[in-house]
């Protein structure tokens, strides 16, 4: 390991999950003393740091799991699934669709000339005010009558400012997970020469990246598997991309509905 002076990343901090509570998991160092005050030794691990449920139950997890083995199986786990054909078919057909934004665009065009129009009017009932004739004995009523359609007509315009920049955000948004769920794929299939050459803490950039959350199961089974399941984070993808882990003969990456969060 790396001296007690220098910063660790630990790879996966925070993103692995406990089934029950569904807390985060955290990276510690095992630094615990023998009897004869001697150290046991040193050693990486995930835990769960306690933290209340919603209902008010403590959580129960009291595990270490070495973070060494979590890590690679992880790591093993993306290797394999970037070099299923089925799989990388999946996400290419996924990503590779162009962004469609002719709704939001007719919507903006529509908000724009109906705003453009609403400052027309408005400079129209500014320049009948400004024509009044102050000697008119209806002055005061005419302009008070144009006063309260000017005002209205102001609350009307916030009202469509607010509408077209809306949805100006909701394209801007679209093209955004376009690029996002781009990079994605790029680090998928580069994952293996990308991980090779990266620090400690840049390894755990890309997996975050990566994955929304790692499930682990309650209890390592009878094969040595901790790992449940992994969610990928792929934004032009409206399911969870979840890569089943309870059979890794048959492991398969398969969409499943969105879960909230």
């Amino acid at each position: 390991y790396r001296s007690r002076k220098e910063e660790y990343t630990h790879l996966l901090s925070g993103i692995l999950k406990y089934p029950i509570c569904d807390r985060p998991l955290y990276g510690n160092r095992y630094r615990k003393k023998k009897k004869d005050g001697s150290r046991y030794k040193e050693g990486l691990y995930y835990n769960c740091k306690h933290r209340r449920h919603v209902d008010g139950k403590p959580c129960n997890f009291t595990r270490q799991i070495n973070e060494k083995v979590l890590d690679e199986a992880v790591v093993e786990i993306i290797c394999q699934m970037v070099k299923k054909p089925k799989f990388v078919e999946f996400m290419r057909e996924s990503i590779s669709l162009k962004v469609d934004t002719k709704e939001i665009d007719k919507e903006i065009k529509n908000s724009q000339e109906t705003l453009r129009k609403a400052y027309k009017k408005k400079n129209a009932i500014l320049s009948e005010i400004d024509i009044l004739d102050i000697e008119d004995r209806h002055y005061k009523r005419k302009k008070h009558d144009l006063s309260l359609r000017l005002d209205k007509l102001y609350d009307k315009i916030e009202e469509m400012k607010t509408s077209l920049e809306d949805a100006k955000r909701r394209k801007q948004s679209l093209e955004n997970n376009k690029v996002s769920s781009d990079n994605i794929y790029k680090i998928l299939m580069n994952f293996e020469k990308l991980y090779s050459l990266t620090n400690n803490q840049e390894k755990h950039r890309i997996i975050e990246s990566l994955i929304n959350k790692i499930e682990i199961h309650k209890n390592k089974k009878e094969n040595g598997q901790w790992l449940k399941a992994i969610y990928f984070n792929i934004p032009l993808i409206k399911e969870d991309l979840n890569y089943g882990l309870d059979n890794l003969n048959t492991v398969e990456a398969v969409a499943l509905p969105v879960r909230k969060r």
